[in-house]
């Protein structure tokens, strides 16, 4: 499993249960590179509808836009997952067998 895949199924496993039941109706991520990607496969394997690239929202439902990106420093990867609603950061420790987290998972709520 690369680090991406490892880093993405974790976020996307956090972010559920910061959202508990206020599940978006959509979700579009960005940006559309790599570790976007990973992300938009582990959300969807968590039952989350990620819209594609080409896909727009319903205007009476829109999607929840989700960022996500990460830094990289020497075997350390600082990963950044944000919504309107909440931001979840978190350190990585990265190997070729993959990733484990460094850092606890620090929530922040928009509210």
């Amino acid at each position: 499993m690369s680090a991406e895949t490892a880093i993405a199924g974790d976020m996307a496993s956090r972010f559920v249960e910061a959202m508990g039941n206020e599940k978006p109706p959509s979700i579009s991520v960005s940006p559309g590179d790599r570790s976007g990607e990973a992300l938009e496969i582990a959300l969807k394997l968590w039952g989350y509808p990620v819209l594609a690239k080409e896909e727009q929202a319903p205007a009476k439902n829109p999607a929840t836009e989700v960022t996500y990106g990460s830094t990289a420093f020497e075997d350390v990867v600082l990963v950044r997952l944000s919504t309107p609603e909440v931001t979840l950061t978190r350190a990585y420790r990265t190997s070729p067998a993959g990733a484990q987290p460094a850092t606890p998972l620090a929530v922040t709520r928009h509210r």
